[in-house]
């Protein structure tokens, strides 16, 4: 059985997460913030971090740190394996999938945690998933947690960002048209896209150029 619920870090709070922990509940937190307390992708309205979750494969915590852009926090969520995350500004839901599915597949991590609403291992509290307990437990902080743009995050990291049209769920064919003919770019949809672009800070626009 699972149980959700929104909460602040009160002493009432922090009493329940500890019970559920100990009554062998596998207790876990959203990451991203979703203002009318429900957990779902549609909820999501602040994006707060980038994230992976590393099960298997070669890499360690010490490549980790050695990362253009280390991670900022390193969660061990049971032996050899763990969650690293890079906390982030200005990062809107579109942008945040991209970025999500280009960071695992860099780093050879699962390719499922890219959901807007996903859920992550609380650190200090017990993992019962695989029989024997295990005391999950931030392992790396960095001193300096400040969030990281997003456009920087990615120049730094050297992502290869999926273009529209690489993901099916970002394809800008319409299906009723068929036989994959593109929508039409009319001078006037031009316009409105330029000068949207012009709006936007010289640094950031190359950002929105490759994502959408």
């Amino acid at each position: 059985a699972s149980n959700h619920f929104s909460a602040r870090g009160t002493k009432a709070t922090i009493e329940k997460l500890v019970e559920a922990s100990e009554n062998e509940m596998n207790v876990a937190m959203m990451i991203n913030s979703a203002s009318n307390g429900k957990r779902s992708a549609s909820d999501v309205d602040k994006i707060n971090a980038f994230w992976i979750d590393r099960d298997d494969g070669d890499l360690t915590v010490n490549k980790l740190k050695k990362l253009p852009i280390p991670p900022q926090l390193i969660v061990s969520t049971s032996p050899g394996n763990f969650h690293g995350y890079w906390k982030v500004k200005g990062c809107t839901t579109k942008q945040f999938n991209k970025v999500q599915r280009a960071l695992a597949k860099w780093l050879g991590t699962d390719p499922n945690v890219c959901d807007l609403s996903r859920v992550m291992r609380m650190p200090g509290t017990i993992n019962w998933k695989h029989g024997k307990p295990y005391l999950t437990h931030i392992v790396y902080m960095s001193d300096d947690l400040e969030p990281i743009t997003v456009s920087r995050f990615v120049r730094k990291m050297k992502l290869k960002i999926d273009r529209p049209g690489e993901d099916a769920a970002d394809d800008d064919v319409s299906a009723k048209e068929g036989k994959g003919k593109l929508r039409e770019m009319t001078p006037a949809k031009k316009a409105k896209i330029e000068a949207a672009l012009d709006g936007l800070p010289a640094d950031d626009r190359w950002m929105w150029q490759k994502i959408g």
